[in-house]
């Protein structure tokens, strides 16, 4: 009996030192830190369309130009561009006003003719799309013995939301000739494309 119990402590012991070896020897458990968090993807950007309306009103100071904004017909004196005023406004220098409109041929043209003598300017103006807007022109010329009065006829249009437009005065012999047209860009190039013009006259009262 004691042989017996003699053999069962020694077993005990014996499952007790390899339970303790297996212990120390299986390997140390992994280290887990917190989460990691994956970045927020970046923000997609998109590319907001231009709303806004301008209009650039080319001249050489002989022509008086002046337009108004939302009317269908003319009342006032509106928006002056460029007021004419015989020999002086020859030698009156004007000053270019841009707010971004695309560069034209019609711009590059009047840089190549801006002599002393020319005077060659534009400005560029906002206007309110869809909204009208009448144009009106009247040329002078510096002759105090054969004065050369041309008046333009007032046009009308309608501009469209985020379109950029360019006005150019043309004087001849015998007539005054009024060109509105709309800023294309395409492929890297600039054209202006003509505008639809509908003629007008001075509002009536109470309008």
């Amino acid at each position: 009996m004691n042989k017996l119990k003699l053999a069962i402590g020694l077993l005990s012991m014996a499952c007790t030192g390899l339970a303790n070896a297996a212990q120390e020897d299986a390997p140390a458990p992994a280290h887990v830190g917190p989460a990691v968090q994956a970045e927020p993807a970046a923000p997609v950007r998109t590319r907001t369309p231009r709303v806004a309306t301008r209009m650039r009103i080319i001249d050489d100071a002989h022509v008086d130009v002046r337009f108004f904004r939302k009317q269908a017909c003319y009342s006032g004196t509106g928006v002056v561009a460029s007021k004419a005023g015989g020999l002086p406004a020859i030698f009156r220098r004007k000053k270019v006003v841009s707010i971004g409109i695309p560069v034209t041929p019609a711009v590059e043209a009047m840089k190549e003719r801006s002599g002393f003598m020319s005077n060659a300017f534009y400005r560029e103006y906002a206007l309110a799309p869809g909204e009208p807007v009448v144009i009106q022109a009247g040329y002078l010329s510096g002759a105090a013995h054969m004065p050369y009065v041309c008046r333009f006829p007032a046009v009308t249009f309608v501009p469209d939301k985020g379109s950029d437009y360019e006005v150019e005065t043309r004087v001849g012999e015998q007539s005054c000739h009024l060109l509105v047209g709309r800023i294309v860009t395409s492929e890297g190039k600039v054209n202006v494309v003509p505008v639809a013009l509908t003629t007008t006259s001075e509002c009536a009262q109470g309008e």
